[in-house]
């Protein structure tokens, strides 16, 4: 089945429909899905392509704004799980409480999030943080909170020309 579609020149244009099967990450398996589970935060899912068939997607907005949240939600548990494996060898009993640790992760996760806008960018901080620093702190947020507050002129921000190097570095390091 062909597509056709008549532009101003009065001339047919025609659309050969999609051959290829539809991408695994529209496709949802509702009987595996099991809503009982405990939430384990963000897990890492296929990024779609941008072309179907003929069809370039990136001109539908929220085919872009469903892709920019994908990669948000990978960036946010790719630095779940590099934290999770630092923090693995740090003992909770001796580091309660310790601020420099605090200050090491969220300066680490400010040069780690790079992409989208910057209150996206801050709320993944946010979640990221609190997600792996709560049992460093007797699991009570109001306690975290206070201790960032206090500690906030020792984190060092991202800046647009770092995030900009960052990006640079992470293509060439793709392109290699």
């Amino acid at each position: 089945m062909l597509l056709y579609n008549i532009t101003r020149n009065n001339k047919m244009v025609k659309y050969a429909l999609p051959t290829e099967p539809l991408p695994t990450v529209y496709k949802i398996d509702l009987d595996t899905t099991d809503h009982d589970e405990v939430d384990l935060g963000p897990s890492y899912k296929e990024v779609p392509t941008c072309k179907y068939g003929s069809v370039n997607l990136k001109k539908y907005e929220s085919f872009k704004i469903a892709r920019s949240n994908i990669k948000l939600n990978n960036q946010e548990a790719l630095a779940i799980q590099q934290l999770t494996q630092w923090l693995d060898n740090i003992d909770i009993n001796l580091n309660s409480m310790n601020i420099q640790l605090l200050v090491d992760v969220v300066n680490y996760l400010h040069s780690f999030f790079i992409y989208g806008c910057q209150k996206d960018r801050q709320d993944s901080i946010d979640r990221v943080m609190y997600r792996c620093m709560l049992k460093y702190f007797k699991n009570d947020k109001d306690i975290l909170n206070v201790v960032l507050k206090s500690c906030e002129r020792l984190i060092k921000k991202s800046t647009k020309l770092s995030r900009r190097v960052a990006k640079v570095r992470n293509f060439l390091d793709m392109a290699a």
